[in-house]
C-alpha cells in the first residue's frame, strides 16, 4: 500500500489488507475515460479483490469523477466499493 492505503491497511490489522494500489493520474483518467475503464477492468479481472476502496478524492471534481467510475467498474462486478471523497463531490 502507499498514501492514505498504508494508514488503511494498518488500522485493518489481521482481518483484512490491501493487495494492490492503482495510481492514475485525474486528468489522464477523464480524459481517456474508456481506456483507463477498461485497465481498471483488467486489474480486477487479474487482482480479483473482495472489495475496492476509490480515493481519496477530497473536494476535487476530477478526482470524484475518476474515483466514481472506477467504483462503476468495480459494482459491474459484483464487487464492493467504498469511496473517500468529499460529500460534495460530484
Amino acid at each position: 500500500p502507499v498514501g492514505a492505503g498504508v494508514a488503511i491497511n494498518n488500522g485493518l490489522g489481521d482481518s483484512a489488507e490491501i493487495v494492490a494500489t492503482i495510481i492514475c493520474g485525474d486528468s489522464y483518467f477523464n480524459e481517456n475515460l474508456e481506456d483507463a475503464k477498461a485497465k481498471i477492468q483488467e486489474y480486477i479481472d487479474q487482482i480479483k479483490p473482495d472489495l475496492v476502496i476509490a480515493g481519496p478524492a477530497f473536494n476535487a471534481g476530477r478526482y470524484g469523477m475518476a474515483c466514481g467510475h472506477v467504483a462503476e467498474v468495480a459494482a459491474k462486478n459484483g464487487i464492493p466499493v467504498i469511496s473517500g471523497m468529499y460529500k460534495e463531490n460530484p
